[in-house]
């Protein structure tokens, strides 16, 4: 389990679910259309996509985020909130991280956070002159007996750094139990000490929680916007491909045998009805008629 050993009380919880990748459209050789003409790429359309993905597929939160609102209440399809379709429970993580697993894309979503939570709250430790005299305290008691200054000094300096690590996994911690965390830090908010770090994971992150802030779904949202959208794009058809999948009928079913326009002609020859009197000229070919009739069939690109 790695660094999800500190998130989690019960290791139990987390999803050990798989797939195979090799047969996915993200991995295989895809059948190619024309393709359609009109899309155009930008700011707004990522938005639009991030919006489409935070709303039909579910993460390693998305189940407290059931429990706490009702089945519903937070927007996304019912049948992927059950996930009985043989999918990922952490879907969302996959999209960022792509791996087959459930834990590896859980651990890479978690090291990213907690990365971007480590920085912010080393930044704040850095202007907190008691806390950073409280490190310089740890840290003259460990090493002082050398005499060297720039020793100790370095020793501060990493004590902060395990400090803000310890911190940030508090954070993640609380952020997977579907509460807030506060994005900037202060001396109020500030939840661990030097005295308890060993124990930040059996803290209970309901107790941890910020009443305001930012939620684990809104880092996700924030990892969307700055990721790779073709990358997401692929992923996502990987996930709807699964899903179809196992819906009864399409065990067969592939994203790419799929048609969103098609043009038809159709030439018809038939015997002329109204031009086969006697005194008509058959041998001018008033006895047949040509009809031709084209049509085009494309999903309605509003809705």
């Amino acid at each position: 389990m790695g660094i999800l050993e500190l998130m989690y009380t019960d290791t139990s919880r987390i999803s050990q679910k798989s797939i195979n990748p090799d047969s996915l459209p993200s991995n295989r050789e895809l059948n190619k259309g024309t393709g359609l003409d009109s899309y155009e790429e930008g700011v707004v359309s990522n938005i639009l996509f991030q919006s489409y993905l935070m709303n039909k597929f579910i993460h390693a939160a998305s189940e407290t985020v059931i429990d706490k609102n009702g089945e519903t209440a937070d927007g996304k399809n019912v049948e992927l909130k059950t996930n009985q379709d043989g999918n990922l429970q952490y879907q969302i993580e996959y999209l960022l991280v792509g791996k087959s697993h459930d834990v590896d894309n859980l651990k890479g979503v978690v090291n990213r956070i907690l990365l971007m939570r480590e920085g912010a709250n080393f930044a704040y430790l850095l202007t907190d002159a008691a806390k950073v005299t409280e490190a310089y305290s740890m840290a003259a008691l460990l090493v002082g007996y050398t005499g060297i200054a720039p020793l100790i000094e370095a020793t501060k300096y990493a004590i902060l750094l395990a400090w803000a690590y310890a911190e940030s996994v508090l954070d993640v911690k609380v952020l997977l139990a579907g509460e807030k965390v506060s994005l900037v830090k202060t001396a109020e908010n500030w939840k661990t000490s030097l005295a308890n770090l060993g124990q930040v994971a059996t803290m209970d992150p309901k107790q941890m929680a910020d009443s305001s802030g930012i939620t684990y779904e809104e880092y996700l949202q924030m990892m969307l916007l700055i990721a790779n959208q073709e990358e997401l794009s692929m992923r996502a058809l990987d996930l709807i491909e699964i899903h179809i999948k196992h819906i009864t009928g399409n065990a067969s079913f592939k994203m790419d045998h799929c048609v969103s326009m098609i043009e038809t002609s159709v030439n018809l020859n038939t015997e002329s009805v109204f031009m086969t009197l006697p005194f008509m000229n058959y041998a001018n070919g008033f006895n047949s008629k040509e009809l031709k009739a084209t049509r085009r069939f494309a999903y309605d690109e509003m809705r």
